[in-house]
C-alpha cells in the first residue's frame, strides 16, 4: 500500500503543474463574459445588510 501511495505521489508531482495565469485563462475561457458594475454589487450588499432598519 505504501507503495502505491508513494508511486500516485511520484505522479502527482512529476506533472507540470499548470500556472495561475493559464488556470484563470482556462476558466474566463469557459464562462460567458461578465460585465456587471461592482458599484452596483456593493450598492445591493450594503441595501441588503441595512434592510431591517437596525442602524
Amino acid at each position: 500500500m505504501e507503495a502505491e501511495h508513494r508511486r500516485i505521489l511520484e505522479e502527482a508531482l512529476s506533472v507540470e503543474a499548470e500556472s495561475f495565469a493559464e488556470a484563470a485563462a482556462r476558466l474566463r475561457a469557459r464562462t460567458p463574459p461578465q460585465s456587471t458594475d461592482s458599484a452596483l454589487l456593493i450598492r445591493k450588499d450594503r441595501d441588503r445588510d441595512h434592510a431591517g432598519g437596525n442602524c
